[in-house]
């Protein structure tokens, strides 16, 4: 092995420890149909016009609480996904649907 690789497979070997110990996770979490998407959420929510504040108050919780799940702070019981499911008139699958890339093409025909 040369020395430049002894030296970057250390460098990565330490970048690594660091964030095992700040608690940040090497590898991003795959999303599957399993997993709360929060940007649903928020489409469902913005679908039916309504603020943070206005859902919260229909839904008896906090906005803060709201805010978070729609930030992937915090995960939504089990209640409160019933709730919104309830207000906002979407299944509960819808939030837990995974989202596709968008790919927009451009043609300029003349």
């Amino acid at each position: 092995m040369s020395p430049q690789y002894k030296k970057r497979m250390f460098f990565c070997k330490a970048i690594l420890a660091k964030r095992k110990v700040r608690g940040i996770p090497k590898l991003e979490k795959k999303a599957d149909a399993t997993m709360f998407n929060p940007k649903r959420f928020t489409i469902a929510r913005k679908r039916r016009k309504l603020t943070i504040k206005e859902l919260a108050d229909i839904m008896e919780v906090a906005p803060l609480t709201i805010s978070r799940i729609e930030h992937g702070t915090n995960q939504p019981s089990e209640e409160t996904l019933r709730k919104a499911s309830r207000i906002l008139n979407f299944p509960k699958e819808f939030f837990f649907a995974i989202d596709f890339p968008i790919q927009f093409s451009v043609n300029f025909r003349s």
